[in-house]
Protein backbone atom coordinates (compact mmCIF):
# COMPACT_ATOMS: atom_id res chain seq x y z
CA UNK A 1 0.00 0.00 0.00
CA UNK A 2 1.19 3.51 -0.70
CA UNK A 3 0.63 6.52 1.12
CA UNK A 4 0.51 10.40 -0.69
CA UNK A 5 1.00 13.64 1.47
CA UNK A 6 1.72 17.26 0.49
CA UNK A 7 4.39 18.44 3.19
CA UNK A 8 6.49 21.21 3.78
CA UNK A 9 9.98 20.89 2.83
CA UNK A 10 11.87 23.85 3.58
CA UNK A 11 10.40 26.80 1.06
CA UNK A 12 8.67 24.62 -0.62
CA UNK A 13 5.67 21.73 -0.84
CA UNK A 14 5.96 18.71 -2.43
CA UNK A 15 3.36 15.56 -2.64
CA UNK A 16 5.43 12.86 -1.49
CA UNK A 17 4.40 8.83 -1.64
CA UNK A 18 6.04 6.32 0.26
CA UNK A 19 5.23 3.01 1.04
CA UNK A 20 5.74 2.96 4.61
CA UNK A 21 4.07 5.12 8.05
CA UNK A 22 6.79 7.56 7.71
CA UNK A 23 5.11 10.01 5.98
CA UNK A 24 1.95 10.28 8.37
CA UNK A 25 4.38 10.52 11.14
CA UNK A 26 5.74 13.63 9.92
CA UNK A 27 2.49 16.09 9.69
CA UNK A 28 2.77 19.11 7.48
CA UNK A 29 6.19 20.50 8.29
CA UNK A 30 9.54 18.32 7.24
CA UNK A 31 11.34 18.07 10.88
CA UNK A 32 11.66 22.42 11.13
CA UNK A 33 14.54 21.93 13.74
CA UNK A 34 16.50 19.44 11.71
CA UNK A 35 15.56 21.73 8.82
CA UNK A 36 16.64 24.76 10.43
CA UNK A 37 20.09 23.43 11.75
CA UNK A 38 20.99 21.86 8.53
CA UNK A 39 19.94 25.12 5.99
CA UNK A 40 23.14 26.74 8.66
CA UNK A 41 25.58 24.51 6.80
CA UNK A 42 24.63 24.30 3.45
CA UNK A 43 26.28 27.37 1.07
CA UNK A 44 24.72 28.15 -2.78
CA UNK A 45 27.99 26.41 -4.18
CA UNK A 46 27.50 23.24 -1.58
CA UNK A 47 28.05 19.59 -2.90
CA UNK A 48 26.21 17.77 -0.86
CA UNK A 49 25.86 13.33 -0.65
CA UNK A 50 23.18 12.33 1.35
CA UNK A 51 23.62 8.38 2.41
CA UNK A 52 20.73 6.83 3.42
CA UNK A 53 18.41 9.44 1.42
CA UNK A 54 14.94 7.38 2.96
CA UNK A 55 12.51 8.55 0.59
CA UNK A 56 14.37 12.24 0.30
CA UNK A 57 12.69 14.91 2.46
CA UNK A 58 16.63 15.66 3.51
CA UNK A 59 17.65 15.52 -0.32
CA UNK A 60 15.12 17.90 -1.50
CA UNK A 61 16.16 20.22 1.30
CA UNK A 62 19.86 20.50 0.60
CA UNK A 63 18.22 20.60 -3.44
CA UNK A 64 17.13 24.04 -1.92
CA UNK A 65 20.23 25.22 -0.78
CA UNK A 66 23.39 23.57 -2.96
CA UNK A 67 24.54 23.77 -5.81
CA UNK A 68 24.31 19.70 -6.56
CA UNK A 69 22.93 17.06 -4.66
CA UNK A 70 23.89 13.07 -4.73
CA UNK A 71 21.47 11.22 -2.86
CA UNK A 72 21.87 7.26 -2.03
CA UNK A 73 19.58 5.05 -0.39
CA UNK A 74 20.80 1.00 -0.10
CA UNK A 75 17.54 -0.20 1.06
CA UNK A 76 16.16 -1.21 -1.92
CA UNK A 77 12.21 -1.17 -0.34
CA UNK A 78 13.08 2.29 0.42
CA UNK A 79 14.61 3.00 -2.59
Amino acid sequence: MTYTQKIRIGERKYNLTSDDQYLKSLGETFEPPTTALLSTFVQPRSYIVDIGANIGCTALLFAQKAEKVFAFEPSPSTF
